[in-house]
């Protein structure tokens, strides 16, 4: 038998790794640590979470038969793997699992309203599939040499199991996969190479997700079975083979002809959508990568910019900048170390942002944000006393702060102000993610909150919570003035600006554009919404 040069480095990782292993045995799991065991996982929590935990592992037994069987897996197969071990923990917030070997890590504080997520289906059911998903193809791709360890699947490229995982796990959609590569495809940027982007993790998932959608639609689902079942009984699964003697063609070939059906696609779509024309607001040498832009006075030519100052820093820089005449007359630096978005006060007065803190709990590193408030005539700063898991919040008409913090089984809303400090959980909510929030002039309070991935409107005033707009894929939200908001949708796979009236509850207008626009702030008393864009450089190019 001759050994190819990556089966011997597959082979030598894999002693590496039983040598680690043996070397290091594993610790004795914390009294805190419960177990719930089903017909095919098993699942690993912290007490708090146990009806959680319980919902996860009737999905993971519901799901891994359908995926088994999609992997070509047949029920002799399937009895004989092992229990797929699934932790639950509320620690790390990535915002995401991952699945390594025969384990599948969830992270429970990931149910948070994520801003950018297009699945009309809960996040614990959509990220614990796809990470499941992973684990049945690991199993399926196994061959002789995996009993020395999984990096004798080394030949599989990550951009074949990604895609198979959200072939499994999740409808096309917007974030997942659209926008990413109708983006590349317009700026020219589709090309085979983007399946292995690390540097653009976006454009490797849509691009993976798309390709493997194309070769079920040109191959049917019996191909990919075809595939994870090559030469089942060999020493080690050669993926560049295995798919040339499935397809007839290499995976770069296939992927060529995946583009110009994109661009065929995309062509004929982008075709139907109106273009207007905005007005593109200054940025040139404020930042190399501005992420918001807030103006506090256009008179003043007074404004604030966060972003990552220059193209190499790994962090975000908030300034405070007068311009005069398109040049920079003055700036000052508020934070290099801004965690949040940014949230300013109706009459624009007083700043609050969330700065990232990081600590260990049990074995584990937690993130929270520590807030403070900036009084933006004195410079003046006051910082909010504790570290909570907010993202989201908004000043009302009384300049007092509310902040929006979702843990893992449900939201509560703090609210401070100078006089009474904080008021822990002023507002509670079970079983929801509740998102960004904003208020009018009449102090009523408006968000977009999340359950069971079905995503709402409501109003809350005088103590009562009112609906005014259920389902759809609802993303983010503007005050425009007392009665009109500005919402962020997703409407057949497409980005709009949609003018609700929360009055008669109803919508009264909405922006389709080629482009897709996000909000970046509003300035009520010159009636102008702030947006950006993303543009060829990958940057947000800002227009009101």
């Amino acid at each position: 038998m001759i050994f190819n040069k990556k089966l011997i480095s597959s082979v030598f990782l894999s002693l590496c790794l039983v040598l680690i292993n043996s070397l290091h045995p594993a610790q004795a799991k914390s009294a805190a640590w419960q177990q719930l065991t089903g017909q095919y996982a098993k699942v690993e929590f912290s007490a708090p979470y146990l009806s959680l935990a319980q919902n996860i592992l009737f999905l993971a037994d519901q799901e891994i038969p359908r995926l088994a069987q999609i992997h070509g897996l047949d029920s002799t197969a399937l009895n004989q793997l092992p229990k797929a071990r699934i932790i639950l923990t509320d620690k790390p917030d990535v915002s995401n699992g991952f699945a390594l070997g025969n384990t599948v890590v969830i992270y429970a504080l990931s149910s948070m309203y994520m801003l950018y997520w297009a699945e009309e289906a809960s996040w614990y059911y959509t990220v614990l599939t796809h990470e499941l998903a992973h684990w049945v193809s690991f199993k399926a791709l196994q061959r002789k040499l995996n009993k020395l360890g999984m990096v004798a699947n080394i030949t599989v490229p990550r951009w074949f199991y990604e895609g198979i995982a959200q072939y499994c796990a999740e409808s096309w959609n917007l974030y997942r996969g659209d926008q990413s590569l109708r983006q590349a495809v317009i700026y020219g940027d589709l090309n085979y190479e983007a399946l292995n982007n690390l540097n653009n993790g976006r454009l490797l998932y849509a691009s993976a997700n798309g390709f493997i959608r194309f070769l079920v639609k040109q191959y049917g689902d019996s191909s990919l079975v075809r595939l994870f079942a090559y030469k089942k009984n060999g020493w080690y699964f050669d993926f560049d083979e295995a798919f040339k003697a499935i397809y007839k063609k290499s995976a770069k070939t296939l992927f060529r002809e995946f583009i110009r059906h994109s661009v065929l696609y995309y062509g004929s779509y982008l075709s139907r959508l109106p273009e207007h024309s905005f007005t593109e607001v200054f940025t040139n040498g404020l930042m190399d990568d501005p992420k918001q832009i807030v103006w506090l006075s256009q008179r003043d030519s007074l404004v604030l910019v966060a972003g990552r100052e220059k193209s190499h820093h790994r962090f975000v820089t908030l300034k405070l900048i007068r311009i005069h005449q398109g040049k920079i007359q003055s700036e000052k630096v508020l934070t290099n170390n801004l965690g949040t978005r940014i949230i300013v006060s109706p009459d624009r007065r007083l700043l609050a942002f969330g700065r990232p803190t990081y600590q260990i709990e049990a074995d584990q590193l937690d993130l929270r944000f520590e807030w403070q408030i900036i009084d933006l005539k004195t410079i003046e700063t006051v910082k909010i006393q504790g570290a909570y898991r907010a993202r989201y919040g908004a000043f009302d008409f009384r300049n007092r702060l509310y902040l929006v913090e979702v843990l893992p089984t449900g939201s509560q809303i703090h609210r401070w102000s100078m006089k009474d400090g904080m008021q822990k959980g002023f507002l509670l909510f079970e079983n929801r993610a509740v998102g960004p929030i904003t208020f009018n002039a009449k102090n009523e309070l408006f968000m977009i909150a999340e359950k069971e991935g079905r995503r709402s409107l409501l109003r809350w005033q005088n103590a009562h919570l009112d609906s005014l707009l259920t389902g759809g894929m609802l993303l983010d939200l503007k005050m425009l003035n007392s009665k009109y908001l500005a919402i962020n949708l997703v409407k057949d796979d497409h980005l709009e600006i949609e003018i609700f009236d929360s009055s008669e509850k109803k919508s009264v207008g909405r922006l389709v554009d080629q482009f897709e626009y996000y909000f970046s702030d509003v300035d009520s008393p010159n009636r102008q919404l702030l947006t950006y864009r993303f543009e060829g450089d990958g940057l947000r190019h800002f227009y009101s």
